[in-house]
């Protein structure tokens, strides 16, 4: 997972929870929102896993010639 697929995941993550905690504070529905924060959870995930690039572009890295010249 690279570092913007991990940052969209942990977005998208406390969103939901954000979201799921102003509902659970609006009703008494306590184990209707801890399932449905554990469903949108795995969910999401699963969602943000599908929309990473399965090999990531290869970054350019220069490779310095260790051999020193005498």
């Amino acid at each position: 997972m690279t570092r913007i697929v991990a940052l969209r995941a942990s977005i998208i993550f406390v969103t939901l929870t954000l979201l799921t905690g102003g509902i659970s504070l609006g009703s008494h529905a306590t184990v209707l929102t801890a399932l449905l924060l554990i469903s949108a959870s795995v969910a999401m995930l699963l969602f943000v896993l599908a929309l990473a690039p399965a090999h990531p572009a290869p970054i350019p890295v220069r490779v310095r010639d260790r051999r020193i010249a005498r």
